[in-house]
């Protein structure tokens, strides 16, 4: 009996330490997925299709983004970094 509850116990606390940070979306999420995918060299290749003026437009996002996350704004950094990747995902699905 004590076992298996010490067990319960060790595996709620892992859920919740291991959940919180996974789902965390912040600033920092945003613009690694960003460099992740816009700056890679497949992305200059043009594998997903990024046409130039589209990438342009992905990275100018990015930068407004970064800026305002830099000057304490986080939720309005975020809404326009999030622009920024639904523009990646949106071409990656084309």
């Amino acid at each position: 009996m004590r076992i298996k509850f010490s067990l319960s116990i060790i595996s709620l606390l892992t859920m919740i330490v291991f959940s919180s940070s996974v789902s965390a979306k912040t600033c920092s999420y945003y613009l690694g997925y960003i460099t992740g995918e816009a700056e890679r060299a497949y992305a200059v290749k043009k594998v997903y299709r990024y046409t130039p003026e589209r990438l342009e437009e992905i990275l100018s996002l990015r930068d407004k983004g970064q800026a305002l996350c830099a000057s304490g704004d986080d939720t309005a950094g975020m809404e326009i970094l999030l622009e920024s990747v639904k523009l990646i995902n949106f071409t990656r699905l084309q």
